[in-house]
């Protein structure tokens, strides 16, 4: 069978216009050289109710907030929390979201370009006899799609 000239050009464009077409990696910006990050974290100051009185057992919810700032997306890698006695500065509570949780837990890892990302939480802890007040870090590790690693934090009082 012969293949007229015409016919394998136009086969020749389609192959390249479907190689360009599904692909999800991002387009990447030349003008910017590495993505900026802001956390916040609300309610800010938290109020954490005595969830159960043996203990007594604090429950901590809030929601993580990270921001793209700078124009260039990427992958947040790790979501991490610690609660710390206010008074004493004991750690009472602590957890880590990794990239494959946030996934099944937030629906997503991906911050595009001066997007943002939402991550509920919620931590329960117990404090020294007597004590109600606590201190929240977040931190939040990122790579953007530069591969540059980013880390951002924040503090919280819980009361």
């Amino acid at each position: 069978m012969r293949v007229s000239r015409s016919r394998a050009l136009l086969g020749a464009a389609a192959l390249a216009a479907l190689a360009g077409c599904g692909s999800d990696s991002p387009t990447i910006p030349t003008d910017v050289a590495q993505a900026a990050l802001t956390v916040t974290v609300k309610p800010n100051p938290i109020t954490a109710p005595v969830t159960n009185p043996l203990g007594p057992v604090y429950t901590a919810g809030w929601t993580v907030t990270v921001t793209e700032t700078a124009g260039l997306g990427g992958m947040v890698t790790a979501v991490k929390a610690s609660v710390y006695d206010a008074a004493t500065g004991a750690l009472v509570g602590t957890y880590n979201y990794d990239d494959k949780d946030l996934l099944v837990f937030v629906g997503t890892n991906r911050i595009e370009a001066k997007g943002s990302l939402e991550v509920p939480q919620q931590l329960s802890y117990v404090l020294s006899a007597g004590k109600t007040s606590a201190l929240l870090t977040v931190v939040v590790d990122f790579k953007d799609d530069k591969q540059h690693t980013l880390e951002t934090s924040v503090l919280v009082k819980i009361n």
